[in-house]
């Protein structure tokens, strides 16, 4: 409350507060601005602004809320497209853990042991896989079936049948090639003499492949190829097959559970080579919905759990477009499966091959043609000479018993070497080599010329946690010179003068597999808008522009709440228009007692 005097009481004794008005008297006028020059803004209230003034408010006012929605629909715009960026930082460590490794031969077959086991028994048989192994090399894409006369290859197709198959007994195991029996991690010697051979083989494409560091206990903690690991390989090349393109060995670096299954993503290391693999080590983190598009899926192929890479992904989605197509399943594929007791998923393979056969062919041109070419190639391996041997039920062309675990109990019990998948139940739907051979051409074919298949339209998305290593290598001769190989390898390895420097320098590999330096980069994906950041932003871009913040809120809700008080529950205490006055007493002093708003 203001009191407004004109006149200055005649004695020093101001009105008692026992002195109320007794009357209303009309609002006074007002004074010039000089009078209220220390509040303009009571000034502007009572008498209210220019014209002038008002328009340019108005157009600031309307302005600013017109930019502030602006800025705020960008902002909600940005928040919910769930944007992300990759923030790279480069670690290092005092220790590092090797990838795991699967070394590979570029040869599958032992030739000369096929050949010195055939050729005095059966040469005819040996002149057809020879001429089917000349004729694979020739194919230049032609239809499967048309280019392969199945009735010139029924003896080497009937050889595979039973509990036979040309990979079981003349594969070739890298296991077989290391030199000396050992390796080295850290400068010491590793020897493989007491260690079981299951424990570092697997099947793969490539035949039988050598694994290591399938536990993680190789961690390098001495920089450079002394402290890393170091392998010698004899490639053998005179057992080569006659279709062997390449000379040498395949390594895959992968992450401990990964499993490989094909030749995707090696590097080729060449006999009469000293090869130095220095790794770059990269560990991924990926976002889920909605900010990334990574997935967690569990892998069948491990029993520890593992979420599937991309490259098993793919391997995964071109082997079940093999099985489609040919009719069959990869030996290497069921052979896994079945190590690792997943025989649910092969009885549902063979489940879906016996369905394809039975049902009427589809209407769809490519797709019949295409099962139609891998139905007879899957007949023509199992049943070779339908005249001279009839299926007896059980899918033995020859009448005997297709499935070795309901033989009779004369025969022993197999042993755990011989329990591969070619001894079981599965061996009639497991393509032989023949099968394979063809079935591998049948399937480039398809994936060529049709975008239908599953590993056509299948996407691989990444796991959200992954680790990814590359090799920069670099390759020198290897024996070095004559000298140091009669003194380290003539003498100490072979302890004979039969093997040559030439053979060395044909057959012999060695292999480094190293950290340069201790340090890897992390890659980690993160939101580009957290929802503090999004508040941040919004508070900020509102209260520049029209002074909003969550005072202001609580304000407005103090407002809302005190007029909802005043109009319903107090309706009877609405103010009144005039205003009272006191009159000064008896020297009638002109006093006027007006009501300002509290700043």
């Amino acid at each position: 409350m203001v009191v407004i005097t004109k006149n200055v009481w005649e004695d020093d004794d101001p009105p008692t507060k026992s002195e109320k008005p007794t009357s209303i008297i009309p609002e006074p006028e007002f004074f010039g601005f000089q009078d209220l020059t220390s509040d303009y803004y009571q000034v502007l209230r009572a008498k209210g602004r220019p014209r002038i003034c008002k328009i340019i408010w108005s157009v600031i006012t309307l302005g600013l809320l017109i930019l502030t929605g602006f800025m705020v629909y960008k902002l909600v715009k940005d928040f919910f497209e769930y944007n992300s960026f990759n923030k790279i930082q480069v670690k290092f460590e005092s220790s590092m853990k090797l990838p795991a490794l699967t070394i590979c031969s570029t040869n599958s077959i032992n030739y000369t042991a096929l050949e010195a086991q055939i050729k005095d028994e059966e040469p005819e048989l040996l002149n057809d896989f020879n001429e089917f192994l000349v004729m694979s090399e020739l194919f230049k894409g032609e239809d499967v079936t048309d280019y392969f006369n199945l009735d010139d290859f029924k003896e080497l197709i009937k050889y595979q049948e039973g509990e036979f198959a040309i990979r079981q007994e003349y594969g070739n195991n890298v296991y077989d090639m290391i030199l000396q029996w050992y390796y080295l991690f850290g400068g010491k010697k590793v020897a493989l003499d007491d260690a079981p051979k299951a424990n570092f083989t697997t099947n793969t494409e490539l035949g039988q492949c050598l694994n290591f560091n399938d536990d993680g206990k190789f961690v390098q903690r001495i920089r450079g190829p002394r402290g890393g690991f170091t392998i010698d390989l004899f490639a053998g090349i005179n057992n080569y097959l006659l279709t062997t393109r390449t000379r040498g060995f395949i390594v895959f670096l992968r992450d401990q559970n990964e499993h490989i299954l094909l030749n995707q993503g090696g590097y080729v290391i060449q006999p009469g080579t000293e090869t130095y693999m220095r790794l770059d080590r990269r560990t991924v983190k990926r976002l889920g919905k909605p900010h990334g598009t990574c997935q967690d899926t569990q892998s069948h192929l491990t029993k520890a759990k593992h979420s599937r890479t991309v490259r098993e992904c793919v391997q995964n989605n071109t082997i079940t477009t093999m099985i489609e197509t040919c009719n069959c399943i990869p030996w290497y594929y069921a052979s896994s499966l079945y190590s690792l007791n997943q025989t649910d998923m092969l009885d549902q393979y063979v489940k879906e091959i016996q369905g394809r056969t039975m049902t009427d062919t589809p209407s769809d041109v490519d797709s019949r043609r295409k099962r139609s070419s891998g139905d007879r190639l899957r007949r023509a391996e199992e049943n070779p000479d339908s005249n001279s041997n009839p299926d007896n039920g059980n899918g033995n062309p020859d009448g005997g018993n297709g499935n070795p675990e309901e033989s009779t109990d004369e025969a022993e019990p197999p042993t755990e070497e011989e329990k591969t998948i070619f001894k079981t139940k599965y061996n009639k739907h497991v393509c032989k080599f023949t099968m394979e051979t063809l079935c591998n051409f049948l399937l480039e074919s398809t994936l060529t010329n049709t975008s239908t298949s599953t590993a056509a339209t299948t996407v691989c998305p990444e796991p959200c946690q992954f680790n990814e290593w590359e090799a920069s290598l670099g390759v020198t001769i290897f024996p070095p010179s004559e000298r140091y190989f009669k003194r380290f390898i003539q003498e100490e390895v072979f302890y004979t003068d039969s093997f040559t420097y030439a053979d060395a320098l044909a057959n012999v590999a060695r292999i480094h597999i190293y950290y340069d330096e201790l340090k890897y980069t992390q890659v980690e994906q993160e939101k580009a808008y957290e929802i503090q950041n999004f508040v941040a932003e919004f508070g900020g871009t509102v209260d520049l522009f029209i002074g909003f913040s969550f005072f202001t809120v609580f304000q407005l809700l103090e407002i809302a709440v005190a007029v909802f008080v005043f109009r319903v529950i107090k309706r009877k205490l609405r103010r009144k228009d005039s205003l009272p006055a006191y009159d000064g007493g008896e020297k009638g002093e002109n006093v006027v007692i007006y009501n300002l708003p509290q700043s």
